[in-house]
């Protein structure tokens, strides 16, 4: 059909079989299309139907809206291999500031006496986001934080903060996070 709209579809779904390294007959037949129509899909010359998109996300784990275009959240669940993927993850969650999902990042030493919590009507609760004890993260988030203050005083512009964050992210992607082949999904309590 060759619609502008499904060029997105057509790319991505040979994005996806070329990241998987597999030919389109291989490709179709786990979703139980033809290579031919596989090709004319990845061409934009036909449409898929909604349950064929369903069985290409079922099938590759991928999400049907960064398939349609609508995320750039590839997989259904995202991954977090580096640092640089705790720490977006959490920036996401420091956007939130809808009552009573207003998060805040609080940085202070255990032997601190103040409170980290400011005093504050705005909102009933506030949530503290614990930063793993790793020394890259713990500076890249002090750091923010600096920044985040300076911009609040209008000593500085959100374009350095942005700047600043390329390169930062650049280098905790680097940082690979080992995590445990088996992970043990037994709760800490007993359960009745």
């Amino acid at each position: 059909m060759g619609d502008i709209e499904l060029q997105i579809f057509s790319d991505r779904l040979k994005i996806l079989r070329n990241t998987l390294e597999i030919t389109q007959k291989d490709f179709a037949e786990k979703i139980g299309i033809t290579a031919a129509a596989l090709s004319s899909y990845e061409n934009n010359l036909k449409n898929p139907s909604i349950a064929v998109a369903k069985k290409i996300a079922e099938a590759f784990s991928v999400s049907i809206d960064w398939l349609c275009g609508l995320s750039e959240e590839k997989g259904l669940k995202p991954e977090i291999k580096t640092y640089r993927d705790v720490a977006i993850k959490i920036l996401e969650l420091l956007k939130i500031d809808s009552f009573p999902y207003k998060f805040q990042l609080d940085l202070f030493k255990e032997d601190c006496d103040d409170s980290p919590f400011p005093e504050s009507n705005d909102w009933r609760y506030i949530r503290v986001i614990r930063i793993p004890e790793k020394p890259e993260l713990l500076k890249f988030f002090e750091t923010y934080e600096d920044l985040q203050k300076l911009l609040r005083d209008g000593k500085i512009k959100q374009h350095v903060i942005d700047t600043w964050l390329d390169g930062a992210l650049e280098e905790l992607n680097e940082i690979i996070i080992s995590i445990p082949d088996e992970i043990n999904d037994e709760l800490p309590f007993d359960v009745e």
